[in-house]
């Protein structure tokens, strides 16, 4: 069901940026990275303890 929901936000995405970058692409690698650095830093702390 999650991957439908996916291939409809995609689809209303253009497929390339006026630089020719996929726009859903960069907006992932900018999602994914704040994630997984708040991720890695709650990992880091808990492994302190």
């Amino acid at each position: 069901m999650e991957d439908k929901e996916l291939k409809k936000k995609l689809a209303k995405i253009p497929d390339v940026d006026k630089n020719g970058d996929p726009i859903y692409k960069i907006d992932d690698k900018k999602t994914s990275g704040n994630q997984s650095g708040s991720k890695s830093r709650t990992a880091e702390k808990s492994d302190s303890k």
